[in-house]
C-alpha cells in the first residue's frame, strides 16, 4: 500500500506540473500569437495549414492558430471559475444544512432535489436561454446548476462528522458553532470536495464549450473553442482544420484535467477500493482511452481538405446523380430549403417547379430567352396593353380536368389575389378566356409580362381544386410530371408520376424529396449514396463533385448579382 501511495503522489506531482504549465501557457498565449485573431482577409479564406498559418485559416481568412491561442484563456479559466463558484456555494449550503439541520436543511435539500430532477446541461441551457448569449451568462448558468452536487456531498460528510467525539469535545469546551465549523468540520470534509472539483473541471469545460457551440456562450468575434467548432461545422469537408484544432484543444485540456482529478482522487481517497487500480488495470484503462481518442479523430482524416473556391462557378450550381444517361427508377433528392408547394404563396413556387409538380406558361432557356412551355405562342397588341396567349392542347391537371383558357384565367386571378409581388410584377387589369386562348390586359405597358410569367409563382394550378377539402399548400393540383402523394412538413415529400402528363411518361417510378437544411449534411448524404441528387450545395463543396467522374454537376447562368 505504501508503494502504491508513493506512486500515486508521484503521479499527482506530474499532473500538477503539467496542469500548471498548461495554465501558464494559456495566460501567455495572447502574447505569442503570430497573427491578429480577428483580422479577416477573404482572399486568404480557408487556406490549408502553412508556415504563415500553422493551423490554416477559417472562412473569413482569420488565423485559426491565433484564434485557438486567444480562446485558451477564455475557455480554461472560465471553467475554473465555474468550478470555484459552484464549490464555494455548494460547500456553504451543505455545511450549514448538515450541521444545523431543521427547516433550513429541509428547504435547501428539497431545492437540491428539484435541481437534480433535471439533467444538468438541459437546466443550464434553460438558464442561459433566459439570460441570453455571452460568456458571463454561460458561467452564471453553469454555476446556478452545478452547486447541487457539492451541497449534497458536503452535507453527507458533515452529518457523519457531527456525531464524532471530537465535535462533542469542542462543544463541551464552549467553542462557538462558527469556530467548530471552520476548525473541525470543514478541514475534515474538504477532501471529497477537492476530489469532486478536480474531476469536474473537464466536464465543466465541455459544458461551456457546448453552450458556446449552441450560440449561448461567447459572442462574435470573441474566440472561444466551442464557438469555433460551431462556426466551422458546416465546413468539415472543405476545411476540416477549422474544427479539428479547436476540438483537439478541448480534448487535450479535458484529458489533462481529468488526469489531474484521477491523481488527486488516488492520493486523497487511497482507501476507496473503487479508485485503486493495479498496473494491469491501469494499462487497460489507458488502452480504452486511446481507442476512444482514435475513434473520435480518425473520421476527420477521411475528410478531404480543399483549398480556394472556384470564383468562376455559378451561384446556381447544384449536384445531380452520377448516372448521366438514365435516372434511377426510384429517385431520392435532397434539398436545403424545403417548403410548402402552393406556388402562389410567397416564394414556395420554387419548390413546386423544382420537384416537378408545377409548370408555367413560359420558361427561360439556357440563354435566358423566353420560350413557351404550357403556352405555344403569344402576341402583343399595337397599344402594348393586351397580350394574347395561345395555350398548348391536350394538357391535363393532376385531377384529370383539362387546362383551358378559363382554368388559366382562374389560376392567374388566384395568383394576383394571394401574392402581392405577382400583382406588382404582372400589372393585370383584366383577363379574358376563350377556348385555349387567354387575353391579358395590363394597366400600363408591361414589356416584361412574359418574363414575369416565367417566375415559379406563375405555375398554373386548378383553382377550383382549392376548395378547402384538401390542403392545397401541400397537395396543389398542377400540370407537372409528378403528383404529390405524401407530404410531411419540414421532413419529406413523396411523389409519383402523372400518367396523363402531356410531355410523355416520366422516367422515375417515384421521387422522394428529403429536407436536409445543413449543407454539409447534404453533401455527406450525396457522397455516401443516401440521395441521388442534391440541390443547394455550397460553393465550397463543388470541387468534391466536379473533380470526380462519379457525379454530374449541372449549373445555369443567372441574372442575379450575389456579391459586388
Amino acid at each position: 500500500m505504501d508503494k502504491e501511495n508513493r506512486a500515486a503522489r508521484i503521479r499527482l506531482c506530474v499532473a500538477l506540473c503539467l496542469t500548471l504549465v498548461f495554465c501558464a501557457f494559456c495566460l501567455i498565449a495572447p502574447q505569442i500569437m503570430p497573427n491578429d485573431p480577428n483580422h479577416a482577409d477573404l482572399l486568404k479564406a480557408k487556406l490549408s495549414p502553412c508556415r504563415q498559418y500553422p493551423f490554416g485559416t477559417d472562412w473569413l481568412g482569420r488565423c485559426v492558430f491565433s484564434r485557438v491561442l486567444d480562446g485558451a484563456a477564455s475557455t480554461v479559466f472560465s471553467a475554473l471559475l465555474v468550478v470555484l463558484i459552484t464549490m464555494v456555494i455548494g460547500c456553504a449550503a451543505g455545511i450549514v444544512c448538515g450541521y444545523y439541520g431543521g427547516v433550513l436543511d429541509t428547504v435547501i435539500m428539497r431545492t437540491v432535489d428539484i435541481f437534480l430532477a433535471f439533467p444538468g446541461m438541459v437546466l443550464a441551457l434553460a438558464v442561459a436561454g433566459m439570460l441570453g448569449p455571452g460568456m458571463k451568462n454561460a458561467i452564471i448558468a453553469l454555476s446556478a446548476t452545478g452547486w447541487t452536487q457539492y451541497a449534497r456531498l458536503t452535507r453527507s460528510y458533515v452529518l457523519s462528522l457531527r456525531q464524532e467525539n471530537f465535535i462533542y469535545a469542542a462543544r463541551l469546551n464552549g467553542q462557538r458553532p462558527a469556530n467548530i465549523l471552520f476548525r473541525h468540520v470543514l478541514p475534515n470534509a474538504v477532501r471529497p470536495v477537492i476530489v469532486t472539483a478536480s474531476l469536474s473541471i473537464g466536464s465543466t469545460m465541455l459544458g461551456l464549450a457546448g453552450l458556446s457551440f449552441l450560440g449561448l456562450g461567447s459572442r462574435a468575434p470573441e474566440a472561444e473553442w466551442g464557438s469555433m467548432l460551431s462556426d466551422g461545422r458546416g465546413l468539415m469537408q472543405q476545411a476540416p482544420w477549422i474544427v479539428l484544432y479547436p476540438g483537439l484543444a478541448i480534448f487535450v485540456a479535458s484529458v489533462l484535467f481529468n488526469f489531474l482529478g484521477d491523481c488527486v482522487r488516488d492520493v486523497l481517497d487511497p482507501l476507496d477500493s473503487q479508485h485503486i487500480f493495479t498496473r494491469k488495470e491501469r494499462k487497460k484503462k489507458m488502452k480504452r482511452k486511446l481507442a476512444l481518442f482514435l475513434a473520435a479523430f480518425m473520421p476527420l482524416g477521411t475528410l478531404s481538405a480543399c483549398g480556394q473556391k472556384k470564383p468562376e462557378e455559378s451561384p446556381g450550381a447544384s449536384a445531380d446523380a452520377a448516372k448521366e444517361n438514365a435516372a434511377p427508377a426510384d429517385f431520392v433528392c435532397g434539398v436545403y430549403n424545403f417548403s410548402k408547394i402552393d406556388p402562389a404563396d410567397g416564394y414556395n413556387g420554387w419548390g413546386t417547379m423544382r420537384y416537378g409538380v408545377g409548370e408555367t406558361l413560359f420558361k427561360l432557356d439556357d440563354n435566358l430567352k423566353v420560350v413557351p412551355l404550357l403556352a405555344t405562342a403569344y402576341k402583343l397588341s399595337d397599344d402594348k396593353l393586351t397580350w394574347t396567349i395561345k395555350l398548348r392542347d391536350g394538357v391535363l391537371f393532376h385531377n384529370g380536368d383539362a387546362m383551358d383558357g378559363a382554368a388559366v384565367k382562374a389560376s392567374l386571378e388566384r395568383l394576383v389575389a394571394k401574392n402581392e409581388r405577382a400583382a406588382s410584377d404582372l400589372k393585370i387589369a383584366s383577363i379574358e378566356a376563350k377556348g385555349n386562348t387567354v387575353s391579358i390586359t395590363t394597366t400600363e405597358p408591361n414589356p416584361t409580362l412574359v418574363n414575369a410569367l416565367c417566375d415559379p409563382y406563375a405555375c398554373i394550378v386548378d383553382a377550383d381544386a382549392d376548395n378547402g377539402e384538401t390542403d392545397f399548400e401541400m397537395y396543389p393540383v398542377c400540370t407537372g410530371p409528378y403528383v404529390v402523394k405524401e407530404y410531411t412538413p419540414d421532413v419529406s415529400a413523396y411523389l409519383e408520376p402523372f400518367a396523363d402528363y402531356w410531355g410523355g411518361t416520366p422516367k422515375c417510378k417515384s421521387v422522394t424529396v428529403k429536407a436536409i437544411p445543413d449543407v454539409d449534411t447534404l453533401s455527406l448524404a450525396m457522397q455516401n449514396g443516401e440521395i441521388d441528387a442534391a440541390y443547394g450545395l455550397s460553393y465550397d463543396t463543388l470541387p468534391l463533385f466536379s473533380n470526380s467522374d462519379k457525379y454530374k454537376v449541372t449549373q445555369a447562368a443567372t441574372t442575379r448579382v450575389y456579391m459586388l
